[in-house]
């Protein structure tokens, strides 16, 4: 596959910029003069910072001044899994900067790349914890469940805040927003966890009384000791061969971004819309509260209604109920609805026209018999009644779907397609 390239305008600057990249290769040639070496934004006064994009969807929402800015390729600030070889392991910052006791938030746009039979486990997208247990670090994906986590000293020490799992090979955006203000009193600090400029999942409260400050070094793709030595990697207590994998972070980073306040949601979303305009231009592939993904545009409705309702009014919005026929997008879907209150949704599939014979929105046949991916819990309808001939999407049971009375009322997922795919 070719290299293709758009030129976009920001700031009054114009960037030429790869477009298409062919996943798992090396993303830039040296020998074409590709970027230089990482080189960090410093700024010890806040005042010298430029503000965020002005291209808002709301003018009136302007996000906070960021404290650090690292990674940001189109100024040379590569941060891969091969520019984390060239130099040891890990990006090392030295003691660039750290976080205290004061709220802070946490932001990166991402690619997982594994290569050479290496997948994620851990991955440390920015850290600065000591051998004794001490400081913090942002990870993506957590070792188990593919999750947003991050660690904060012993205690609360390593929790997955995040439900969505992080998806291979795409471009997703993820954060973390710590507020220690509002319970400093108490001792108390309000988590939450944000896929794609969304909440994933709902907010934790932790027990922090003490700063997260280390003498480790700050470091991007890997964990230093404060001695410079790499972690040796974790083991894996659930398989018999108790393999260690390596907390690296094996794919693309761009625009790691640290702010000293908790972001509210509007600003998250905010924050994260612009840095994907960054790199697609300021026109959007979606309409203002569909989120994309995988060359579709998605969104949850929530008026209940029931499935012949839902089907129409999802044509009526220029696409159709959601087809989820693999687990990339049923991962999507999920971060979708995770936070909703709501608990069923009607998703497009049904056995209406012929009994058993189960088909997407899209026209195509799930061939479930055959052993075609789906979400049921035992890989088929269980058809419980008859009259259970449309599909669903239940939070209850972690996302799995049920075949249901098409009379119910729920909550709809449609689709469309976007005025481009980046």
């Amino acid at each position: 596959m070719s290299r293709q390239f758009v030129i976009y305008l920001v700031l009054g600057t114009c960037y030429l910029w790869p477009f298409d990249w062919v996943a798992g290769s090396d993303l830039y040639d040296q020998n074409e003069g590709g970027p230089k070496p990482l080189v960090c934004k410093r700024v010890e006064d806040d005042s010298e910072i430029d503000a965020p994009l002005a291209r808002a969807y709301e003018p009136n929402i302007l996000v906070p001044v960021s404290h650090r800015v690292y990674c940001d390729w189109r100024k040379g600030q590569v941060c891969n899994t091969e520019e984390f070889e060239r130099n040891g392991g890990a990006i090392n910052l030295g003691q660039d900067m750290d976080l205290g006791e004061e709220s802070f938030s946490l932001f990166a746009h991402i690619r997982l790349r594994p290569r050479d039979g290496m997948d994620n486990w851990g991955g440390r997208i920015l850290s600065k914890r000591t051998s004794y247990k001490t400081g913090w670090q942002f990870v993506v994906p957590s070792f188990y469940t593919r999750s947003i986590s991050m660690y904060m000293n012993d205690k609360p020490g390593h929790i997955t805040f995040g439900e969505s799992m992080i998806p291979d090979l795409t471009w997703v955006t993820v954060g973390v927003t710590v507020d220690r203000d509002t319970f400093r009193k108490q001792n108390l600090a309000t988590v939450q966890a944000y896929y794609n400029g969304q909440p994933d999942g709902t907010p934790y409260i932790v027990v922090m009384n003490t700063t997260l400050s280390s003498d480790a070094p700050l470091t991007i793709g890997h964990w230093m000791y404060e001695d410079n030595t790499l972690h040796r990697g974790r083991k894996d207590w659930r398989s018999p061969q108790r393999k260690r994998h390596v907390h690296r972070f094996f794919g693309d980073i761009s625009d790691l971004t640290v702010w000293k306040t908790p972001l509210s949601p509007e600003h998250m979303v905010q924050y994260s819309d612009d840095t994907v305009s960054k790199w697609i231009g300021n026109t959007q592939p979606c309409p203002r509260s569909w989120r994309y993904f995988d060359c579709k545009c998605y969104k949850v409705f929530p008026t209940p209604l029931n499935f012949d309702n839902a089907w129409i009014k999802c044509e009526e919005q220029g696409g159709r109920l959601v087809v989820i026929d693999e687990s990339p997008i049923q991962q999507f879907i999920w971060s979708l609805v995770v936070t909703s209150s709501d608990q069923d949704f009607w998703i497009g599939l049904n056995d209406t026209l012929n009994e058993n014979i189960w088909k997407f929105s899209s026209g195509f046949e799930l061939n479930y018999f055959l052993g075609q991916w789906n979400n049921f819990p035992n890989k088929f309808p269980d058809k419980e009644y008859k009259t259970d001939d449309c599909a669903e999407l239940r939070k209850l049971y972690a996302g799995q779907w049920n075949d249901a009375n098409c009379n119910k009322f729920n909550p709809y997922i449609c689709e469309k397609e976007p005025a481009f795919c980046p």
